[in-house]
């Protein structure tokens, strides 16, 4: 098990600057247009040096490989200009760690799926809480961009909140979750693992094996505003992978990125989740928990999770595959389920009455779990109102009464019916309590 925090710089507020967030798993982008890099510019922005190499894409302008500066008609303006920002750290974190979010109806079903399965998997990890934007000024933006538009695939994202910029978007040109996951870190404040002030103590950047035009990609990000948080973490999801960007010899990409300590290791860069150090580390800029919900597929919030002590009551019917409890529950949570009064029985149907303990099934009967019918049984889904994530090995029995520990994360639903084949053979239902009393 990992002991250290996760390392990773964080950067805060700079007015109007915004990060490319060339995803470190994947292949470097494909830039759709000629790429254009002019060293000794004059750079805008408290925290930069004076002069240094911009890159122009698509019109806008980049410096160190990753920030975004402004569009190239500002850049040359100010070369003859002068220009002042100011850098304010806590103004860059989003208060009380709550984000309101919207996602544009352009994306595809999947698509959308993913940035949602992102930011649940945020919020499920960390103190940070995505709620649906209604009025609020300062908001989060998910937008669908063609390779061409963005001008690379990949994703692009404001590092942290910026007061006054209102709306802050996350442009998306590819669509996996990780790749979302890691532009939601970059919105919350997070920088890229491998331009740490101390990254020189663990890996080695391989700069003749980098094409040219993207060597500032891989430059170290030192800041007055800018703080390394715990060790260098080689499983973060904000790592670049061994060949980001790597100039392409004989159809194989040159490795660009080396590890010290092992330079044979080629497998960081492709995190697939947030590693328990980008946790921790994302719960040093937030950390008051901002409340636990879950965003259904259909994009409405729903509160999820039981504090210890609250009840919840909910009607189980027999003819009904699954009853949806909108209950979270968590590894080593403990809940008390009751059938209330226990004397309640499932009525009708083709065969004799029984209480919910059930009854012995018959010749013609199909058993899913256990040999009684009519039977108060429950299962953790792993994501809610998805009936294609049942039967992944959670299902419990309960009859009247149990006692139940989680023993993973995921969402409860109860079911009445042993029979996976019909549901239609008891029209009966009864109320069933849940307390979380762990």
């Amino acid at each position: 098990m990992k002991s250290s925090i996760t390392g990773f710089a964080i950067l805060t507020l700079l007015l109007f600057f915004q990060i490319n967030c060339s995803y470190a798993q994947v292949k470097p982008p494909s830039f759709s247009t000629k790429i254009l890099s002019k060293a000794n510019y004059k750079i805008p922005g408290e925290g930069f040096p004076a002069t240094g190499t911009v890159t122009f894409i698509n019109g806008n302008a980049y410096v160190s490989g990753d920030i975004f500066i402004g569009d190239s008609a500002f850049v040359e303006r100010f070369q003859f200009m002068q220009f002042s920002s100011v850098s304010n750290r806590s103004a860059s974190i989003w208060p009380s760690g709550i984000i309101p979010y919207e996602i544009e109806s352009s994306f595809s079903t999947t698509e959308k799926r993913n940035i949602i399965d992102a930011l649940n998997h945020v919020m499920d990890k960390t103190n940070v809480l995505f709620i649906p934007r209604s009025t609020q000024d300062d908001f989060v933006r998910f937008k669908r961009y063609t390779v061409a538009q963005l001008g690379f695939l990949g994703g692009t994202a404001p590092l942290g909140r910026q007061p006054g910029m209102g709306l802050h978007e996350i442009k998306l040109s590819q669509f996996d979750m990780p790749l979302v996951a890691h532009e939601i870190l970059h919105v919350l404040g997070v920088m890229h693992e491998h331009t740490r002030n101390d990254r020189d103590n663990f890996i080695e950047i391989l700069r003749d094996n980098i094409v040219p035009t993207h060597r500032g990609f891989f430059e170290k990000f030192p800041r007055n505003d800018t703080r390394d948080v715990g060790s260098y973490d080689f499983n973060s999801i904000m790592h670049y992978n061994f060949s980001a960007f790597g100039l392409v010899e004989n159809g194989i990409q040159r490795q660009t990125i080396a590890r010290l300590s092992n330079r044979t290791d080629r497998s960081f860069g492709n995190a697939t989740q947030l590693s328990s150090g980008d946790i921790r580390g994302v719960n040093s800029l937030y950390t008051t928990n901002a409340g636990r919900r879950i965003i259904p597929y259909t994009g409405d919030l729903v509160q999820h999770e039981m504090s210890v002590g609250q009840s919840r009551s909910i009607t189980v019917h027999a003819n009904r595959s699954h009853n949806f409890v909108n209950v979270f529950v968590r590894e080593g949570q403990k809940f008390e389920i009751r059938v209330t009064p226990t004397s309640q029985r499932w009525k009708g149907g083709l065969f004799s009455e029984s209480t919910a303990t059930g009854y012995a099934r018959g010749i013609g009967d199909i058993p899913r779990r256990s040999g009684n019918m009519m039977q108060l049984m429950g299962e953790v889904f792993k994501k809610n109102n998805d009936v294609g994530t049942f039967m992944e090995g959670s299902g419990f029995s309960i009859g009247t009464s149990r006692d139940y520990t989680a023993s993973r994360n995921g969402y409860l639903v109860l079911y009445g019916n042993d029979n996976i084949i019909a549901y239609g053979d008891n029209s009966g239902s009864i109320t069933v309590s849940i307390r979380r009393v762990l």
